[in-house]
């Protein structure tokens, strides 16, 4: 579909969903409820699912020309983002001198630390994107994998375990 075409957006309230038939409008219809979008972006943890709704949907009003892309396009994209953080990964790695901002142990450490953080967070909204080209739950995915991993290295979730005060007598942990 052209970019210029009808356009949908998905208001955020997980309600109706209406059409724009320009990105301008899409534009607009965020900018007039800023207020609502703001406090809804305020928050500072989100679900999978909540994650993977308003990536989608920012995907499409924001970067209309990526509406067509194909898996390859996504995963070049990805790569991409991947490449910037081993890019400055290396640049850390070498030390250097040149320029403080790359050193994780410099003075710059937030700085560097941020933008390490920065790049992850790229790699995974494009992850996220290309799970939801092919038709996936980003938060089924993951935990499928985790489980699946889990399961081959005989991990046990003792999450609840290790925040609870130990157990008189010594219990052992369960090995899967």
């Amino acid at each position: 579909m052209d970019p210029r075409d009808a356009r949908r957006v998905i208001d955020g309230t997980g309600g109706e969903i209406c059409y724009a038939d320009s990105y301008m409008i899409a534009a607009k219809i965020v900018r007039d409820h800023r207020e609502f979008w703001e406090e809804r972006m305020s928050r500072a943890e989100m679900t999978f699912a909540e994650f993977q709704r308003r990536n989608i949907a920012r995907s499409r009003i924001a970067f209309p020309t990526c509406n067509d892309w194909s898996l390859n396009d996504w995963a070049v994209a990805l790569v991409g983002e991947a490449g910037e953080l081993c890019n400055l990964l290396k640049k850390n790695r070498r030390a250097l001198a040149t320029d403080e901002r790359f050193l994780l142990d410099g003075p710059f450490y937030e700085q560097a630390r941020q933008a390490v953080i920065d790049e992850l967070a790229d790699v995974i909204i494009y992850a996220d994107l290309m799970l939801s080209q092919l038709g996936a739950s980003t938060a089924e995915a993951v935990g499928a994998k985790f489980d699946e991993v889990s399961k081959r290295v005989g991990y046990v979730d003792v999450g609840e375990l290790i925040s609870a005060p130990p157990s008189e007598g010594g219990k052992s942990i369960p090995r899967v």
